[in-house]
Parts: structure tokens; C-alpha cells; sequence
């Protein structure tokens, strides 16, 4: 009698080839995860830059219109500009809002600080995003305000 020959596993081979790819996957769905962080990461810090950079040029081209101050606090600032507008700019719900319209949206902080001994002449402005561990800040000199 002739002995046929059979091809082929056996069940360890494959219980071996099982385990390598379940060790392949493990690894893989790590470096995918890190990769998913890294990306909204940079996203979030992509959407502060550009938010913030657009709240303090906003900002500073306001106070170089400005002719008065009507409000002036740690976390507030009014004022009228030379076309007699009202501005106002103040935090509510985490939203930097300039008359009732949202500047930003995220911020954890802002901060308004006024530099000179008799008047204010140059005011000085802090922001802080929540999910951002940077903070952004700029110094504004006020061209018209007497």
C-alpha cells in the first residue's frame, strides 16, 4: 500500500502564526493611536495659532482706532474708536466676545494689562486656551488716545 501524503498545518504552527499576528496588530494599533494623537494635537494647536492671531490682530487694530477708554479691567476692555463705535471685548464662556460676536471660542483666560503712570498708553493683552498649553500674548501701543 502506498502511504498519500498530506499538506498541510498543524495546529501548533498554527497557534504560532495566531500569537505573531496578534502581537503585529497590538503594535500597529499602538502606533496608529499615537498617530491619531499627534494629529488633533496639531490641530488643536493649529486652530489656537490661528484664532489667536486673529483675535490680537483684531484687537490691536482696534486700539490703534481707539480716541477713549470707557472700561478698563483685568478681563475687560471698552472702547470708543475714532468713527465714535462703541467696542467692547470681554470673556464669556470660554468665548473672546467683541460686541456680542465670538472672536475666539476655547479660551481659559484673558488678560488686559495697562502700562503708564498718569494715563493708559499701552495696554498689554494675555490669552489662554484650554486645550493649548501655549499662551499668546502682544502689547499694543494706543496711537490716539490722549
Amino acid at each position: 500500500m502506498r502511504k498519500v501524503k498530506l499538506h498541510g498545518f498543524t495546529l501548533i504552527e498554527l497557534i504560532v502564526v495566531i500569537i505573531i499576528s496578534g502581537i503585529i496588530v497590538a503594535s500597529s494599533t499602538s502606533l496608529l493611536v499615537q498617530a491619531t494623537k499627534g494629529y488633533v494635537t496639531g490641530r488643536e494647536n493649529i486652530n489656537a495659532n490661528w484664532q489667536a492671531g486673529l483675535a490680537l490682530e483684531r484687537m490691536t487694530r482696534d486700539l490703534h482706532e481707539a480716541l477713549s477708554i470707557t472700561k478698563a479691567t483685568s478681563n475687560e476692555l471698552a472702547i470708543i474708536n475714532i468713527y465714535g463705535a462703541d467696542i467692547d471685548y470681554k470673556l464669556e464662556k470660554n468665548r473672546l466676545m467683541r460686541n456680542k460676536q465670538v472672536l475666539a471660542d476655547g479660551i481659559k483666560n484673558i488678560a488686559f494689562n495697562y502700562h503708564d503712570a498718569n494715563a493708559i498708553h499701552y495696554i498689554s493683552i494675555s490669552m489662554e486656551f484650554i486645550k493649548v498649553k501655549s499662551n499668546f500674548s502682544t502689547l499694543v501701543a494706543l496711537w490716539n488716545v490722549k
